[in-house]
């Protein structure tokens, strides 16, 4: 990693310093995908027998599901990029004999209350500060109804204490578009008398039933329909796919930052997940999509973006948001360069993630120049329709905060800097290194 005084990207402590404006340039081939990740783990620890899996997310939220598993007696060995899991089967996981601390990660709490939601034993499970505001009374609320004994703390939030017992499958229409929610029903439902239905007025990130499907389990998806019959996965040996997430942020630093070439090499392509670049397109940037195989279930392949001159505006709404609810982010932030208006409405989840992101997007992107609304929906946003004014920036603590503002950073003229840039390992540890490398002297201009 460069760090010598002289660098147009380094680190100062817990800051990045940027002397913009940097080109990007170069191909990335970013950690296992988090969400696929996430579930890799779960389903090889109920499945019976051994399973091998490589590239996994190298985010701090899979390694606090990797320890979630591991307190239920879950063996699992890391050696090298191979995370090999001895699958127990849901009868032989094991009742934990301390608090669960899922740290930061949401995932970890709401699919795994489902996972432990049907085995006779007591389970509470916490996490850290930030953690600690986020609803769960939504995943609470259908596992209940499923027959477990779950209670919240005041307001419907953690420490969750599951008290498992034998389920019954029910039939579910999500109030609020969540990926989490639906996975917990369906890992609860495998071991549940009876069908479980789960019905989605949006489409949500279709990773646990996909996979639940690929494994062997009975599951039938039509017409935003997830019906799931009790049943049993496989073991699997499978390489994760990259995560499209965290490429995103490269891909839209590639449209928004004159003469940027960015390639991000077997990530995630399932219609659902590359969304973020359908919407990138319809803002005049040029993209290139690669399909190249399938693994559990996920297409994979290359998404290639560059700088196609300005980018126009755009509007989504509750059809489209379930589907970029990691995306908005880095979208909204193209948004304040680009020619026009941009609406971002029924949005409100943005506010009970790591941050609240749209009160945090709204002070952080008016810094750029742009006219900045924020509503309690989400935002309106006027482009300058060319480069920001350079900035301090501030993450939030925020992984997906901070690196939109470190793509903002490298499209200013002049010294930016963005504070608290190691919320970045959340979910891409190696986000700061690989910005060096992409943009390398020779890709500078003026």
């Amino acid at each position: 990693m460069a760090s010598d005084d002289d660098s147009r990207i380094r680190l100062d402590g817990d800051t990045l310093v940027v002397e913009g404006p940097v080109v990007l340039a170069g191909t990335i081939r970013p950690p296992g995908d988090k969400s696929v990740s996430h579930r890799a783990l779960l389903m090889a620890a109920i499945a019976k027998g051994e399973s091998r899996i490589s590239n996994l997310s190298t985010g701090a939220d899979v390694s606090s599901t990797m320890r979630f598993l591991k307190c239920l007696g879950v063996g699992l060995q890391s050696r090298e990029a191979l995370v090999v899991v001895e699958g127990r089967g849901l009868e032989g996981l094991a009742e934990p004999t301390r608090v669960i601390d899922c740290q930061n990660s949401g995932t970890t709490m709401r699919l795994g209350s489902g996972l432990v939601a049907g085995l006779p034993y007591l389970s509470v499970l916490t996490g850290d500060a930030s953690l600690r505001r986020r609803p769960m009374d939504r995943v609470a609320v259908p596992l209940s109804s499923m027959g477990a004994a779950v209670n919240t703390s005041p307001g419907g939030v953690p420490p969750v204490m599951i008290r498992g017992r034998r389920l019954r499958g029910i039939e579910y229409e999500l109030p609020v578009a969540s990926a989490q929610v639906k996975g917990a029903i369906l890992l609860a439902g495998l071991a549940a008398e009876g069908r479980t239905l789960v019905k989605e007025k949006y489409p949500t990130r279709e990773h646990t039933e996909v996979m639940l499907k690929a494994l062997g389990a009975s599951v039938e998806i039509a017409d935003g329909e997830i019906c799931l019959e009790p049943s049993e996965v496989l073991p699997f040996h499978a390489e994760i796919p990259g995560d499209i997430s965290s490429a995103s942020f490269f891909l839209a630093g590639a449209a928004m930052i004159p003469n940027s070439t960015v390639e991000a090499e077997n990530v995630v392509l399932t219609p659902v997940r590359k969304r973020f670049a359908d919407i990138l397109v319809s803002m005049g940037a040029e993209i290139v999509c690669d399909c190249r195989g399938e693994v559990l279930g996920q297409s994979f392949g290359t998404l290639r973006a560059q700088w196609n001159g300005s980018l126009g505006g755009f509007s989504i709404g509750a059809r489209e948001i379930p589907s970029l609810i990691d995306e908005v982010v880095i979208l909204a932030t193209a948004a304040c360069l680009a020619r026009g208006t941009s609406l971002i409405k029924d949005a409100a989840e943005l506010r009970t993630k790591e941050s609240d992101r749209i009160a945090a997007l709204a002070r952080e992107l008016s810094k750029t120049g742009a006219f900045i609304e924020e509503r309690p929906d989400g935002l309106l946003i006027k482009g300058v329709n060319g480069p920001p004014v350079a900035a301090e920036y501030d993450s939030h603590g925020d992984h997906r905060i901070a690196m939109a503002t470190a793509m903002l950073a490298c499209a200013s003229k002049g010294v930016s800097r963005v504070h608290g840039i190691s919320a970045c390992a959340v979910s891409y540890p190696e986000f700061v290194s690989e910005l060096i490398r992409m943009a390398g002297s020779d890709h500078f201009y003026s």
